[in-house]
């Protein structure tokens, strides 16, 4: 889950991360399985956080995949 922790340094360790590097290395620790980082994806995608496009669809769908995970918070 090292992807996971990069990412999360990159959310937060940058004041203006408008790249998109943090959510690619979250989608590549959720295709490892990791249910945080799906919930994650999900919350970029539900409230457009770092520049990613609000999309409430496939907010959605994270969020469906994180429960399925097992991610504690839903």
């Amino acid at each position: 889950y090292g992807q996971f922790e990069l990412a999360t340094c990159l959310e937060y360790g940058k004041k203006d991360n408008r790249d998109g590097t943090a959510l690619y290395w979250y989608l590549k620790s959720a295709e490892q399985g990791n249910p945080e980082a799906k919930y994650k994806i999900y919350e970029m995608y539900k409230y457009g956080l770092f520049d990613v496009a609000k999309n409430d669809e496939l907010a959605k769908i994270w969020q469906q995949k994180a429960k399925n995970a097992g991610y504690f918070w839903l």
